[in-house]
């Protein structure tokens, strides 16, 4: 089935006008978002033409340029990209009847559901549909566009696994195997090194639209997708990075529409045997039985019976195809049934099979806390990171794993079995004496952390690679969403915005390496070039080497909304004191609450740093600053999840928001300032946050209350892949997994192992968890990702707002 044709965009000249910003110059350099920028090098700045379309023409890139940061062509080119996802996700889900899902309208009645009528706040002259309405169209609209990401992620790890050369420092290595990673005691220092650029590589084998994108998230967790290349060897993969100077050329100036040539879509269909567009691939997949012993390989579709099959006044049905939260199906020759679950106990029986066979690690085995091969020296025992790997190859444990995955053995063998088998054998001291280096022969924290980040690869995730990259494309919507919405790509200042948040991203960069046990949060626009970066992952890598003391910062796309929404507050007052700038230049009552919330009294009497940076929002003639977070440099909350913790912490930060928001209501007014509005807009988009995972249904009065704060810990209004004021955890995603929902606690599926952690459990992906980051402080008393000392499930690298992964900021080892 092919896509209608596309809606050819033009140049949108009201669209552009309304995300200009006005000229005149700020009260201190660098120019406010949508200034300007007068002065500074000339050959940084060139002038540029007023048309949008002449000006991205203008763009220059140098594919073998390889600079401490990105250029800020570089993140011009990042905006067009995701302009392209943007509208490809746009044309999916308008497209009637792709993929079987039943819509509650006729498709006759499609077009007069256009995205103003749905919003939110759509009043009765854009069209807008009763409520109930508008929350069935938008769950089918979520539905396709779940399913079309399921087949891009399956033809992505196609295009992976058959594609991409297998090469490090241009020779065929091999994977990293284990003997290689503890007899070199060079690799830590060099592994970052080892890939060399693909040579005549693109841009002839550049992917499809939507192999592309999931390329792209698979790069926005950057160790794991660098470990996931250690472990397949193509480090000369990881070297490359995405090429930009060809994806520029390939993408039109007006209508963001990606044509790469017949050429190049030839070579694709001839070589990774699929076709150019996702939706004329076959709608049904060839799945091998997991149960037969002879190869079995069934036909299943893609989605089957979802939505509302029994009409617009039926529940939505998640249905039980391959990417469907429900999928079942019973093998004709062993009769077994095929679940999500078994799917997952599989891709774990093959990884330990292939450790047993070929020596390679199991997931999350590889990088120490600071990202990186482990340091061996002279020490006799075997470094903390590789326990799991090496535990697991000890006879007893790999017999008991073997048989606790047998699916012929126990057809309803799951990833739980796994966990009984670890939490038994860790307990036994004869059966961790021979890998352990701790004292009587127990594991030490630093070796119960390898079992916890290990077995977070594989919680509700089957894929050959390290993490869902399902959810992580999702969850990436949250993101492109905002870019389209801010319109920097339209601004005539689209170059000074671009050199101007790069500014601000090496600013964000030192205030991790000055505070390594803090997690600090970026905005929007420092998320747009720390994304940018990460792209090019040999650059970030060795940016990180040099900043942050040899710790490779992570980008956890999966972070406790808790964690991140203090790790929030702190990051603006340190930037505030320590370069005398407001951090967010937004105005919406969030970021004034946050602002007022670290201004003291006695710093406005004595018109400190941090007074003059928060006053400066309000006192530069002639700049606007935006007060509606959808469409300013707000907090970058994409990363935010909520799990079974979240709302024990909503009272008590909601009440000191109150107090600060209060605060600066006050403040406005005495100043004779047009004080901050609470929209009770933003309180019904977060509700869509607060319900992800609770299947109880709030009633109608409580889910358009007026007050701002009714939603608890979603504190900084945003909006993503779950729309308006109802749970659409019930969609159905691949595994069943809910993107925006994380278990945490020992026991619980995709919980702990229990024996692994300490008094306090991990949030944000929990310790074993989808995420594999732990936060807030705990496991086992050595550090959780999100603030302590010696690194968490994640690691000890990484940061907030994208990540947690490790030690807050850059890790517990010290930036």
């Amino acid at each position: 089935m092919s896509l209608p044709n596309k809606l050819k965009k033009s140049p949108r000249d009201s669209f552009v006008s309304s995300h200009s910003r006005n000229s005149s110059s700020a009260a201190a350099p660098p120019p406010a978002y949508g200034e300007q920028q007068t002065d500074g090098p000339s050959n940084e700045a060139p002038a540029l033409p007023p048309d949008f379309t002449s000006r991205l023409q203008s763009l220059n890139i140098d594919p073998l340029r390889r600079q401490a940061v990105p250029a800020a062509d570089e993140c011009i080119v990042h905006l067009k990209l995701l302009e392209a996802f943007y509208n490809l996700r746009q044309d999916i889900e308008t497209t009637e009847g792709i993929f079987g899902i039943a819509s509650p309208t006729p498709a006759t009645a499609a077009p007069q559901y256009e995205k103003k009528a749905l919003d939110q706040d759509a009043k009765a002259e854009d069209g807008a549909v009763d409520e109930e309405l508008k929350h069935k169209i938008k769950q089918v609209r979520e539905k396709r566009w779940a399913v079309y990401v399921s087949r891009a992620v399956e033809r992505y790890e196609q295009w992976f696994l058959e594609r991409i050369p297998k090469l490090t420092g241009g020779e065929m290595v091999g994977p990293m195997y284990s003997t290689k990673l503890l007899a070199d005691s060079t690799l830590h220092e060099t592994a970052g090194s080892l890939g060399e650029r693909l040579r005549n590589f693109f841009p002839e084998n550049l992917p499809p639209l939507d192999v592309l994108m999931v390329w792209h998230a698979h790069t926005l967790n950057p160790r794991i997708f660098f470990e996931d290349c250690l472990r397949y060897g193509c480090l000369d993969f990881w070297a490359t990075g995405l090429p930009w100077a060809d994806i520029n050329t390939c993408i039109d100036n007006t209508t963001f529409d990606y044509d790469v040539g017949e050429p190049v879509k030839a070579m694709w269909r001839r070589s990774a045997q699929l076709s150019w567009d996702n939706l004329d691939d076959p709608i049904d997949k060839d799945l091998r039985c997991p149960f037969c012993t002879q190869a079995t390989f069934l036909s299943v579709p893609w989605s089957r019976g979802a939505g509302f099959p029994y009409g617009p006044d039926s529940e939505f049905v998640p249905g039980d195809g391959y990417s469907d939260g429900s999928f079942a199906k019973t093998c004709p020759n062993c009769k077994c049934t095929i679940t999500h679950d078994t799917l997952e106990v599989w891709q774990f029986r093959q990884d330990i099979s292939r450790l047993m066979r070929e020596d390679v690690p199991m997931c999350g085995t590889i990088l120490d806390n600071m990202g990186r091969p482990p340091y061996r020296g002279k020490k006799s025992f075997n470094p903390p990171t590789f326990f799991a790997s090496g535990w697991i190859k000890q006879s007893p444990i790999h017999i008991k794993l073997l048989e606790a995955t047998d699916l012929k053995r126990d057809p309803s063998a799951s990833l739980d079995s796994v966990r009984i088998v670890f939490e038994e054998g860790l307990s036994q001291k004869n059966l961790t004496s021979t890998w352990s280096s701790g004292p009587g022969g127990r594991p030490t924290p630093r070796e119960l952390v390898s079992v916890r980040r290990m077995m977070s690869r594989y919680w509700k995730n089957h894929s050959v690679f390290g993490i869902n990259l399902i959810g992580a494309v999702i969850r990436q919507g949250t993101f492109i969403e905002k870019m389209h919405n801010i319109g920097w790509l339209f601004s005539p200042t689209v170059y000074s915005t671009s050199e101007r948040l790069l500014k601000k991203y090496k600013n964000f960069f030192r205030i991790m390496a000055a505070h390594p046990k803090k997690m600090a949060v970026p905005t929007l626009d420092v998320d747009l070039a720390w994304h940018t970066h990460q792209t090019l992952p040999s650059n970030y890598y060795n940016f990180c080497q040099t900043i942050c003391n040899g710790v490779f910062i992570d980008h956890d796309d999966k972070v406790e909304e808790a964690k991140l929404d203090e790790s929030f507050e702190w990051t603006s007052k340190t930037y505030q004191r320590m370069f005398g700038e407001p951090y967010s230049e937004c105005t919406c009552w969030y970021c004034e609450a946050i602002r007022e919330s670290h201004t003291s009294p006695l710093s406005r009497l004595f018109k400190t740093t941090n007074h003059s940076a928060s006053a400066s929002l309000h006192e530069a003639d002639g700049v606007e600053h935006p007060s509606d977070p959808h469409s300013g440099p707000h907090i970058s909350s994409h990363s935010s999840v909520r799990t079974n913790n979240s709302y024990a912490w909503s009272a008590a930060r909601r009440s000191h928001l109150e107090r600060a928001f209060a605060a600066a209501v006050r403040r406005a007014k005495k100043e004779g300032r047009e004080p901050p509005v609470r929209e009770e807009y933003y309180a019904a988009q977060a509700n869509t946050h607060l319900d992800i995972g609770d299947k109880k249904k709030k009633n109608k009065d409580d889910r358009n209350s007026s007050n701002a704060y009714y939603y608890g810990a979603a504190c900084a209004p945003f909006i993503g892949y779950a729309y308006g004021p109802y749970p659409l955890g019930g969609v159905g995603y691949v595994g069943g997994s809910d993107p925006g929902f994380a278990e945490t606690g020992s026991g619980l599926s995709g919980g702990c192992c229990q024996g692994t952690c300490g008094g306090m459990i991990g949030a944000g992906g929990g310790c074993a968890g989808v995420g594999g980051t732990c936060g807030g402080g705990g496991c086992g008393g050595a550090g959780g990702c999100g603030g302590g000392a010696s690194g968490g499930c994640g690691g000890s690298g990484g940061c907030g707002g994208g990540g947690g992964g490790g030690g807050g900021g850059c890790g517990g080892g010290g930036c």
